[in-house]
């Protein structure tokens, strides 16, 4: 199973993603295209509640034909942290990701589009220090807890 965690488009004043989002999602959907073995028929996409993400989801799922997209099961972190049973984030993203597969074990690729505190989090627990921009992009394996950078490139 991959995960691909990507931070939602650049936001304009408004909280929506704008124009310059829009080019950065473009490039990270290209990116992913790219990726070995990837496959838009076995591949989902979800994203935190929040409208940012679900635009930025949508965008991505256009641009690749991805079939599958799924609003919400990516966690925030405050919905999370401090919570009364003590689960740890990465744990709580990780029992979202097994829903998922549960019901869909047809899929190979999970796209998470989310916000910076979350894919920090994520990351810090996969010990991946790397910064998280709006055109950055990580894969991460949940069961060895390890995070890898995908760099994007200007070209489209």
């Amino acid at each position: 199973m991959r995960i691909i965690l990507v931070r939602h488009g650049e936001i304009n004043g408004n909280e929506e993603v704008g124009s310059y989002g829009k080019e950065q999602l473009l490039r990270v959907a290209h990116l992913i295209q790219s990726l070995p073995g990837f496959s838009a028929t076995k591949t989902a996409i979800i994203t935190s509640r929040l409208k940012r993400a679900v635009d930025s989801g949508i965008l991505i799922q256009k641009e690749i034909g991805i079939d599958i997209m799924l609003d919400g099961p990516f966690p925030l972190i405050h919905d999370i942290i401090g919570n009364p049973h003590g689960t740890k984030y990465i744990e709580q993203f990780s029992l979202s990701i097994e829903k998922i597969v549960a019901h869909n074990s047809e899929i190979e690729n999970i796209i998470a589009v989310g916000h910076k505190p979350e894919i920090e989090y994520l990351l810090d627990q996969c010990r991946c220090y790397n910064d998280v921009g709006y055109d950055s992009i990580h894969q991460i394996d949940l069961k060895t807890k390890k995070a890898i950078f995908l760099p994007i490139t200007n070209a489209s």
